[in-house]
């Protein structure tokens, strides 16, 4: 299974202080994840975009969730950036809005599928796209 936390680490203090961080249990905010596409085999997600599981007929083709994290870390670092910003400056904040904007921008791009093949004869099921979801739990 696929799945991309988005914690609280280095918001401890914001979250503390607008009194957000007491609901979390584990310290994570919202996760990303595939509910499962099936194939004739069984679930295939992990070997086609979990960077520690990819099978390598799909390496060099399609990004991983890692590359994704990497990819996107920036935006959404400054979503939480603003965030705090908005803590400081208003003393009011939408945890929930920085939270889904974030894990919006990794749903978004896990569902990008790659080119077909050059040849390839395969139509696409678009099963993994649609296989994506996401929660927050702020």
């Amino acid at each position: 299974m696929i799945g991309i936390d988005v914690s609280v680490q280095g918001l401890e203090y914001a979250l503390r202080k607008i009194g957000v961080f007491d609901e979390l249990q584990d310290g994570i905010l919202g996760h990303m994840f595939s509910a499962g596409a099936v194939g004739p085999s069984g679930r295939y997600e992990q070997y086609v975009q979990s960077a520690r599981y990819q099978a390598a007929i799909h390496q060099g083709r399609w990004q991983t969730d890692e590359d994704v994290m990497a990819k996107r870390a920036d935006e959404i670092r400054d979503e939480f950036v603003q965030m705090v910003n908005a803590i400081a400056q208003t003393g009011r904040v939408n945890v929930r809005g920085a939270v889904e904007r974030a894990l919006k921008v990794l749903y978004d791009d896990m569902r990008v599928y790659p080119p077909p093949p050059p040849g390839s004869r395969y139509v696409r099921t678009m099963q993994l796209r649609e296989s994506y979801r996401y929660e927050i739990k702020v």
